[in-house]
């Protein structure tokens, strides 16, 4: 199993419904827990009861006496402690996009720095009902430079443009593009949607909606702002509106609150437990995605091709067939413009000079594998 969260643990140990299983949690690795503090610290030492026989390949060798994992530590502390060395690693985030300049400027602290994909997009979704006339989605396709996002998220670092959904790790993935960026094209299908849907449009006779992005992560919000100065080149008028992290699917994931309060666009980061198509794709485009609220399927999409070609993914027992209806489904989301990929993400890791033996494990999201931590 790959999941960070997720391992096999005996019944025996799993008692009290498992209500009391994080007191005793089973350590079965190279290291086991010595105390933990929910939401605060987490303290792993050498596993005096680890059968190294289970790992022939010397994978999992405890090279590190101790590793004290501090929790609950925000953005910008985390940049700090890492950068000033009070911190060696961070194990689910990266450096932020504000700090990208200060490290690529310093020789030293860029030799600290890993380029790492982590086979996520950040996009927006089109809410197809909100927006429910497929040529205004497609004038928003048109409209949005990319490039300028790009910058937004982090520039090379950051990424690198998206033009479809499945990533480059998923098995089978192809890169298309569905959409160029331009105006005149832009111009030209929201005209076609006046002509054919002029409900959608105000007395002033513009598209208008609200764009949503999240209060803790600047980097989407600045994303969102250069959307928003793309669908104006257009003619089509657009508010940046602020939710929690927390909270998030519960404002972009709710049908009618997103239709009552004009949310058309919502902008996320979104990557697969696993790397499959499904994993990819089935709560993001399909049907199973939509629920009353905390939908994960923000665009709404319920098309019957897409959700009918997965069922047939799902029957065949053949992994290139599987494949090639992954694909599928990824080209009919995007003709129905129901989501804006905008950059395959990467991200800029950062870990101290000390460390030794570092490596980026992509089953586990492209973060640092602290199993495999040495220190000089």
């Amino acid at each position: 199993m790959t999941l960070l969260q997720t391992a096999p643990v005996e019944r025996a140990s799993d008692v009290n419904d498992g209500d009391a299983y994080a007191k005793h949690p089973v350590s079965t690795g190279a290291y086991k827990i010595s105390s933990y503090a929910p939401g605060k610290e987490l303290k792993l030492v050498r596993n005096d009861a680890y059968n190294a026989q289970s790992d022939p390949g010397h994978m999992h060798v405890a090279l590190a006496d101790v590793i004290d994992v501090q929790l609950g530590v925000d953005s910008a502390e985390r940049d700090q402690r890492l950068l000033s060395g009070q911190a060696d690693a961070d194990l689910s985030s990266a450096l932020t996009v504000a700090n990208h300049a200060k490290v690529l400027q310093d020789p030293a602290l860029k030799s600290q720095a890993d380029d790492a994909p982590d086979n996520s997009v950040a996009f927006a979704s089109v809410n197809t009902k909100l927006i429910s006339n497929v040529d205004c989605r497609q004038a928003i396709e048109y409209a949005i430079d990319k490039g300028t996002v790009l910058n937004q998220l982090g520039g090379q670092w950051g990424g690198k443009i998206a033009n479809n959904l499945l990533t480059d790790g998923i098995p089978g993935a192809q890169e298309f593009t569905a959409y160029d960026y331009s105006v005149p094209k832009a111009q030209a299908a929201l005209a076609k949607c006046k002509a054919a849907a002029p409900s959608l449009f105000g007395s002033d006779g513009k598209l208008s909606f609200k764009i949503a992005a999240q209060v803790n992560a600047p980097d989407l919000q600045n994303a969102a702002t250069a959307i928003q100065a793309s669908l104006s080149a257009v003619g089509i008028d657009t508010e940046v509106k602020l939710y929690p992290f927390g909270q998030y699917s519960q404002y972009c994931g709710n049908q009618d609150y997103s239709i009552v309060h004009r949310l058309g666009m919502c902008l996320a980061n979104w990557g697969p437990d696993w790397l499959t198509g499904y994993g990819m794709l089935d709560q993001w485009i399909t049907r199973n995605g939509i629920a009353a609220t905390g939908s994960q399927n923000y665009a709404f999409l319920d098309d019957s091709v897409v959700n009918d070609v997965e069922k047939h993914a799902l029957a065949s027992g053949d992994p290139s067939t599987q494949q090639q209806d992954w694909v599928k489904m990824d080209h009919r989301a995007m003709e129905l413009a129901a989501y804006v990929p905008l950059v395959q993400r990467h991200v800029m890791r950062f870990r101290s000079a000390r460390l030794t033996n570092v490596m980026i494990n992509q089953a586990g999201g492209g973060g640092y594998d602290l199993s495999v931590f040495g220190v000089k």
